[in-house]
């Protein structure tokens, strides 16, 4: 089974500038995407963390193990006023 991906920060209101990382339990690979799509194998991978400035954000991802096996999709809705 494919863990779900995790992220840094509970989805919310904030006023700061939010270093969100996105994180799994096992060894595999996250691809996420910013504009509300679905993430597919396509979608851009994770790596670094992902700086929400001022504005909306809907941040989904899905963690993909070896062998192909996708997990659940996670969305996460952020809006950071400063």
């Amino acid at each position: 089974m494919v863990s779900e991906p995790k992220f840094s920060h509970e989805p919310g209101y904030y006023k700061e500038i939010i270093p969100l990382k996105i994180t799994s339990e096992k060894d595999e690979t996250i691809y996420y995407t910013m504009d509300g799509s679905t993430p597919t194998t396509e979608s851009m991978v994770y790596s670094t963390p992902i700086f929400l400035e001022d504005g909306e954000y809907e941040i989904r991802a899905i963690c993909v193990d070896r062998n192909g096996v996708e997990s659940d999709v996670v969305v996460g809705k952020y809006q950071i006023e400063f």
